[in-house]
């Protein structure tokens, strides 16, 4: 089931983080310590929700 992202607008990863959010790490993806990957397009990092669902975070230009 695909759930309302808008209660993700606004945050930044470090709020994500403060939450308890935990970002996914992917091998061979150039990712920082955060999890986010740079220099390819916009930023972006992903997490799992509790049901299984990956979501992406991007970084607004």
């Amino acid at each position: 089931m695909f759930r309302d992202t808008k209660a993700f607008t606004g945050f930044s990863v470090d709020e994500l983080v403060s939450r308890g959010v935990r970002f996914e790490r992917y091998e061979g993806m150039p990712q920082d310590d955060k999890g986010v990957m740079r220099g390819n397009g916009p930023s972006i990092a992903w997490f799992t929700d509790p049901a299984g669902n990956v979501f992406s975070v991007l970084q607004e230009s």
